[in-house]
């Protein structure tokens, strides 16, 4: 896990910071150029340059779901006590997932309805499935572990209860 995900993740973290400062630099360049014809040019290698910001999140999705996947197989089968452990992993790895779809559905906005954009938003679409998905697994082991407190409290009461 660690030799697949941990640097692949360090390594999209620092692409996707060094590709949205090149979005941001030709963003200001355009908003400073009086020309129109630089305008223009400007605004395309922006475009060029937030493509790869919209499209590098979606690898991102793919690692933390993998981790978050990952995480709740340890939950099943792991040391029961260290079950809060698993699930807090599951948990942050799903907030990596849904904060890179946020940012990739967010720049698809940008870019209307091209051939690229639909590529790309079907990809994400896919993914927020997954998500989805995992989600709805990881809120059913700590629903599983809320009836386990339930029955242990249930369980105490009825041993502390005076038979008459």
């Amino acid at each position: 896990m660690t030799t697949k995900h941990e640097p692949a993740l360090y390594d999209l973290f620092h692409r996707d910071a060094e590709i949205f400062n090149l979005v941001i630099l030709a963003r200001t360049s355009r908003d400073a150029a009086t020309d129109e014809t630089a305008r223009k040019l400007l605004k395309q290698e922006e475009l060029g340059h937030l493509r790869t910001a919209t499209e590098i999140p979606l690898d991102i999705v793919r690692h933390s779901l993998d981790l978050a996947r990952l995480a709740l197989t340890l939950f099943d089968i792991g040391f029961k006590a260290a079950r809060g452990d698993s699930g807090a992993a599951a948990s942050s790895a799903l907030s990596g997932a849904s904060s890179a779809l946020f940012v990739t559905y967010l720049n698809l906005k940008t870019f209307r309805d091209s051939k690229w954009a639909r590529g790309v938003q079907e990809q994400c679409d896919v993914l927020f499935e997954q998500y989805r998905t995992v989600n709805t697994d990881l809120f059913s082991r700590v629903t599983t572990l809320r009836g386990e407190v339930i029955e242990a409290q249930k369980l105490h009461l009825e041993l502390e209860l005076p038979v008459l």
